[in-house]
């Protein structure tokens, strides 16, 4: 929003970049969520991190036109990755906000069948949230944590 208003101030056009939470926030009504729509019907451009996003805010605002899909990117040459003294080990990232709908549950549940039987499988959870406390709960219950290099 704050683009928005320094576009309008400087007859500048903006381009954003739109996560699912923002657009989750807009569809559900949440009050200070409406500047964010107000900034999505106003840019020179939006981005959108994949096409469900997209899709969304076609439907829940205004925009009709310059509305771009950029997923989130990665490399798969592996001249990128870098040996180290941990070859042995895999490491799996969990990266999200701990929300429901994020589906951390299932995450613990697939990677506890996964530890059982590769014992050298690690998942990383990089996010906080309302469930941070009922994962750390979970995964006691599921026998990972710090004390076994799991989590």
């Amino acid at each position: 929003y704050a683009a928005y208003l320094l576009s309008r101030k400087f007859e500048k056009p903006f381009v954003i970049t739109v996560h699912g939470e923002t657009v989750y926030q807009i569809i559900h009504q949440k009050r200070k969520f409406q500047k964010s729509k107000i900034a999505i019907e106003n840019a020179g451009a939006v981005i959108g991190v994949s096409s469900q996003v997209v899709k969304r805010i076609a439907k829940y605002t205004n925009r009709t036109s310059n509305l771009f899909t950029v997923l989130n990117g990665y490399s798969t040459d592996s001249s990128l990755i870098t040996k180290s003294s941990v070859e042995d080990k895999i490491f799996i990232l969990f990266s999200a906000s701990l929300i429901k709908r994020k589906g951390c549950d299932y995450t613990l549940r697939a990677f506890s069948k996964l530890y059982k039987k590769y014992l050298n499988t690690h998942l990383i959870i990089a996010g906080g949230g309302e469930l941070l406390n009922d994962m750390k709960q979970y995964s006691r219950e599921l026998g990972l944590g710090k004390k076994n290099g799991s989590l």
